[in-house]
């Protein structure tokens, strides 16, 4: 089953990193004054691609978890499928960029550069022809390692794994190597992995809220995924304590998209999705968004498990809120 929801956020996202490299060539003046004013208030989710991908993160442990709680999956399988899905787009999107780069100059390739490229997991500062792949790196290794990680989070309670997944945010405040930048973004793929445990409960508890109480809600997970200050305000590095909580209003976005048929019917609307569709075509194909994007894929098995209450029709009319 494909949730269109959660593909209509994935895109805004994609939405957002677009607008923030292209934004990231206005200069000083008006429109950058009113730019920094902006990043104060909720809207500047709309173009601070770090939030976006702190989303991916946690929408790719949400959706790649759920076959985990639906029955028994092969870890070898599982990674073979996510090398399928991920590797041919990252490949191609590396060999246009070291082909656009030779128009202008003589690409200088090593064996170690060569490897890097090959097998997307090694370290990615050896990336200097198609940058934004960074996340990408993460993302892979983080999907070799997610069968392993799926064993205490099906077997414990949430709140002991999380807790227990805790020290990989204190691996935020040590940034400086691709293997600590991983465990950190680890946490929030547990984080989305954790949400599809109990995605039903969350969404039959929003979908039980009054309007005025949903709305109220709703406005606070947009103010704290848009608004919250996540980078330290005397050298620019991520706060992890700050992402946490964006990663967490993160759920809350994906719970009112799925429990709220005003919500979803946005998140639907045929314009958002020409919009997003038509950006996705137009840009992402050149660089990680599209292999990521790919990743990232809003599709979940029918049958057992979670999400039976996001399926049409899983609540009678007389059920359904405002």
């Amino acid at each position: 089953m494909r949730l269109k929801e959660l593909d209509s956020l994935r895109g805004l996202a994609a939405l957002a990193v677009s607008f923030g490299h292209v934004l990231m060539l206005v200069p000083v003046g008006v429109a950058g004054t009113a730019l920094t004013l902006l990043a104060f208030t909720p809207l500047h989710g709309l173009w601070d691609g770090h939030r976006a991908v702190l989303l991916f993160f946690v929408l790719s442990g949400f959706v790649l978890a759920v076959p985990f709680f639906c029955g028994t999956v092969s870890p070898v399988a599982f990674v073979v499928k996510r090398a399928a899905r991920i590797y041919p787009a990252y490949w191609l999107a590396v060999v246009v960029s070291i082909g656009a780069f030779s128009l202008f100059g003589r690409p200088h390739l090593n064996l170690y550069e060569l490897a890097n490229f090959v097998s997307l997991i090694s370290a990615h500062t050896a990336q200097k022809y198609d940058l934004v792949v960074w996340s990408l790196v993460h993302e892979m290794r983080l999907s070799v390692i997610l069968p392993l990680l799926m064993v205490p989070i099906v077997r414990f309670r949430s709140r002991w794994v999380l807790l227990a997944g805790s020290p990989l945010l204190v691996a935020g405040f040590y940034f400086g190597s691709s293997g600590i930048e991983t465990a950190y973004y680890g946490w929030f793929f547990i984080l989305g992995a954790v949400a599809a445990k109990h995605i039903d409960r969350m969404i039959a508890f929003v979908r039980a809220m009054t309007v005025r109480r949903a709305t109220l809600w709703l406005l606070v997970v947009i103010v704290v995924y848009g608004a919250l200050p996540i980078t330290d305000a005397t050298d620019g590095q991520p706060f992890p304590p700050m992402e946490a909580a964006v990663g967490v209003a993160t759920i809350g976005l994906m719970v009112f998209g799925l429990a709220r048929p005003g919500l979803s019917r946005i998140l639907l609307s045929p314009v958002l999705r020409f919009v997003i569709g038509r950006d996705a075509r137009c840009r992402h194909r050149r660089n990680r968004h599209r292999g990521f994007a790919r990743a990232g894929m809003a599709r979940v098995p029918v049958g057992r498990g979670p999400l039976n209450s996001a399926r049409p029709g899983a609540l009678r009319a007389d059920q359904q809120p405002p």
